[in-house]
């Protein structure tokens, strides 16, 4: 069977709470949970640091879907269209935590040691 992921849509969705669930479900010491990827909580973060990357990478602020080449490079083209809902609901997220902004439709990394519009100080 080939693996599975979940696909947090940004509209239905909240990436910081799913990643919430899982670590409380976590806790409870399950023997597996499905469908995954390795471990749930450790591939969410590792397409996190991706997304991040591919973010960082191009220098300015970007659109989510010119971020989907660099994070989803291992991931078929035909799944791109999910990728995307996945990178915005990871923004979202990073967004709240004060490590990305969002000016219009565009989305760029806070730099590391100065603080964020919502007075968060952002650490690497």
């Amino acid at each position: 069977m080939a693996p599975l992921s979940v696909i947090v849509e940004p509209a239905d969705g909240d990436m910081l709470l799913y990643l919430e669930s899982l670590r409380n479900m976590a806790t409870l010491e399950p023997a597996g949970l499905l469908p995954a990827q390795g471990t749930l909580i450790e591939h969410r973060l590792m397409r996190e640091r991706k997304v991040v990357d591919a973010l960082e990478a191009r220098g300015k602020a970007s659109r989510p879907r010119h971020l989907v080449a660099n994070a989803y490079a291992d991931t078929p083209k035909a799944l791109w269209p999910l990728a995307l809902q996945s990178i915005e609901a990871h923004l979202f997220k990073l967004e709240r935590e004060g490590r990305v902004w969002k000016e219009d439709d565009r989305w760029a990394p806070v730099p590391v040691g100065t603080w964020s519009r919502r007075g968060h100080c952002r650490s690497r």
